[in-house]
């Protein structure tokens, strides 16, 4: 769990695991908001390096309770295009922490790529989220949340609450427009992460 030095493994594979919390609250009509997802860096425990149970480590224990589900590289969409404006990427950096080795990243930049972090546009953002989510769903879970992920927190629980008639909403759209990037090739496209070109040394090892 703890690095001790041990260095960065930029490789990921497209089947490796992707451990990332969350809390009771977090699931809406049977898949995960999509607010758990940030932007430009969303912070996962990669599997090649921990089990679930490592994502709520805290010496602290301020993760006591949240839960644990997974999700794959090859879920996350690798481009994103837009009606107006550029096509953002989306790819793992793994970045340790002194107390979690395994920790990593889901970052995101325009395309073409130039190294520089950007957070995406509100429409990227949104369709990056609403692909993820899907694949989010209780067959993903690893550790079941007892508790929201914000209960701790009374401020923030307040701006939740008023916030969270807004992901309903979402939500139901959602499921009632069935969206489909397939169904709508001039609006958004994407294709998905299979991995970093060329750099299939080390997976699964």
């Amino acid at each position: 769990m703890y690095r001790h030095g041990r260095p960065i493994l930029a490789e990921f594979c497209p089947d490796e695991p992707l451990y990332l919390r969350y809390g009771s609250d977090d699931f809406v009509a049977g898949t995960l908001d999509v607010s758990v997802l940030h932007f430009p860096r969303a912070s996962v425990n990669r599997g090649r390096l921990s089990e679930p149970e490592d994502a709520l480590f805290s010496e602290t224990g301020e993760y006591n309770g949240l839960g644990v589900i997974e999700l794959r590289v090859s879920d996350l969409p690798e481009t994103i295009a837009q009606p107006q404006g550029p096509a953002y990427t989306f790819y793992m950096e793994h970045t340790p922490l002194d107390d979690n080795y395994s920790h990593s990243e889901i970052c995101s930049e325009q395309a073409p790529c130039t190294g520089r972090l950007r957070t995406p546009s509100k429409t990227v953002k949104m369709r990056f989220r609403i692909e993820v989510s899907r694949m989010l769903t209780a067959e993903r879970i690893r550790i079941a949340a007892v508790r929201a992920r914000i209960a701790h927190n009374p401020t923030t629980a307040r701006f939740w609450a008023s916030s969270r008639v807004s992901f309903d909403r979402l939500a139901r759209f959602l499921r009632e427009a069935e969206l489909d990037t397939r169904q709508a090739p001039a609006v958004f496209s994407s294709t998905h992460i299979s991995g970093p070109t060329g750099a299939t040394p080390g997976c699964g090892t």
